[in-house]
């Protein structure tokens, strides 16, 4: 391979992904736009997958570095591997379960070449596979990043709704990727046990990138394309949920140590209050081994437990007060019995009439389970993704909002709809929407 600079380093990393692998790296390979290195690298597959690799790397030996690691798989290896080899003047990440839009690496190349920023930021779209939750991206206000002051960028961010702080949407300057390893490193150090349970490290590497960064750009036509399969994390068990997104927020309780400047600590804060509610609405289904881990887990990091205190997020505080007073491993179950006993309070609104529960989604499908427990029947989901409609989540049929005005009244009145979201300022918008479809406040109640 030539040692030549390139402007981009492409990372794809790979783990039995013998179904996927191929449309990822065509979708690369084809891009008319060639100034690019591809760094693949396989976490130990047991698949089929390095077989394909290795014909890619044949057919493309000036164009694709190739890198195999041994079992057992490590977290986070892949990116950091290519990170250290990478020649390009930016970075990018991404997944060998998703793709790339076509004609992407050209524009991309464009703002490199006519604004230079530190990071660029990109837009995505959903490939669903039957019967799988979407990660649909928000909508960003190109006006509040572009040429703006980039404290006033994070202000924006930190207030963005649904804003998905993951990896692979984030294009970084190899100046900007090396301050942000560097401090990277020393902080994972400390929770590479706890980061193994989370689950979520792209959010946390993505805290490192920001602070690093001084400069950013937004790239509002996407430019990725994210898979959402039956394999990922949002297909996990509410008990393995709840220990992810639990150690999730301790670690980002550490974060707030990093910078203290006003605008990252409000992007923190606005990370833990995602989390928490994401914990409060899947707390609700956790096994007596999942307690005690969870417990274990704040027993060993009782400084960033009590940072999430002093975040000055008002249910943050509560909930750790509770926890404080109690004692971890009762404060514990006394969350998960509270956030029952409030659906709980309102389930004779439910009995002998047709639920559903809307939208889809983590927060969703943990309501399903929380209701089935109770002995209470779900109709089905509600969801504005139109690509859903012909799915079934969890066994159960998705319907659009709107078919329910195809409805007589009196089936109308006899329906009562959860709303069920971790995002706060939704409730009102969903339950406006419900109110125009015919659909009364005295039929909807609000998962908290």
């Amino acid at each position: 391979m030539s040692e030549k600079k390139t402007l981009l380093s492409i990372h794809v990393s790979v783990f039995n992904l013998e179904k996927y692998i191929e449309q990822c790296l065509e979708s690369i390979l084809q891009q008319v736009f060639d100034d690019y290195e591809l760094i693949l690298v396989d976490n130990g597959s047991t698949d089929q997958s390095i077989e394909i690799c290795e014909r890619y790397v044949k057919a493309y030996p000036d164009k694709i570095k190739f890198k195999k690691f041994p079992l057992p798989t490590v977290v986070g290896r892949p990116y950091e591997y290519a990170i250290a080899c990478a020649r390009g003047k930016y970075f990018m990440a991404v997944d060998g379960d998703d793709y790339i839009t076509e004609g992407c690496l050209t524009k991309i190349a464009s703002i490199i070449k006519g604004r230079n920023p530190d990071v660029i930021l990109g837009s995505f779209i959903n490939d669903v596979e039957p019967g799988c939750t979407a990660l649909r991206d928000t909508s960003i206000d190109p006006d509040k990043i572009n040429g703006v002051l980039y404290s006033d960028v994070l202000n924006y961010l930190a207030t963005v709704p649904n804003f998905h702080t993951v990896q692979w949407r984030f294009i970084v300057s190899r100046n900007i990727l090396k301050k942000f390893m560097k401090k990277f490193l020393v902080f994972r150090k400390r929770y590479v046990n706890l980061m193994k349970e989370s689950k979520y490290g792209d959010a946390i590497r993505v805290l490192f990138i920001l602070v690093s960064a001084k400069s950013i750009e937004f790239m509002k036509e996407p430019f990725y394309v994210y898979r959402s399969r039956s394999t990922s994390l949002s297909a996990a068990p509410d008990n393995n949920r709840s220990i992810a997104l639990l150690s999730q927020l301790i670690i980002i309780g550490g974060c707030l140590r990093i910078d203290r400047r006003r605008e990252y600590q409000d992007f923190v804060r606005a990370q833990i209050h995602k989390f928490y509610m994401l914990y409060l609405q899947v707390c609700t289904s956790v096994s007596e081994a999942g307690y005690l881990k969870m417990t274990r887990l704040i027993e060993t990091y009782t400084k960033e437990f009590s940072q999430l205190k002093e975040s000055g997020i008002l249910p943050v505080t509560e909930f750790c007060d509770l926890l404080n007073r109690n004692g971890i491993h009762k404060g514990l179950t006394m969350f998960t019995k509270l956030q029952e006993t409030k659906l709980i309070s309102k389930l004779q609104l439910l009995f002998g009439r047709d639920v559903y529960i809307f939208p889809t989604g983590i927060c969703g499908e943990s309501t399903l389970l929380l209701l089935k427990s109770k002995n209470i029947e779900v109709k089905g989901f509600l969801d504005n993704d139109f690509t859903k409609e012909v799915l079934k989540f969890k066994g159960y049929p998705c319907l659009l909002p709107e078919r329910l005005t195809t409805l007589s009244e009196e089936q109308r009145q006899s329906i009562v709809v959860v709303i069920a979201t971790c995002y706060e300022h939704l409730i009102t918008v969903l339950k406006k929407q419900l109110n125009n479809l015919g659909i009364f406040n005295s039929q909807i109640i609000i998962r908290e």
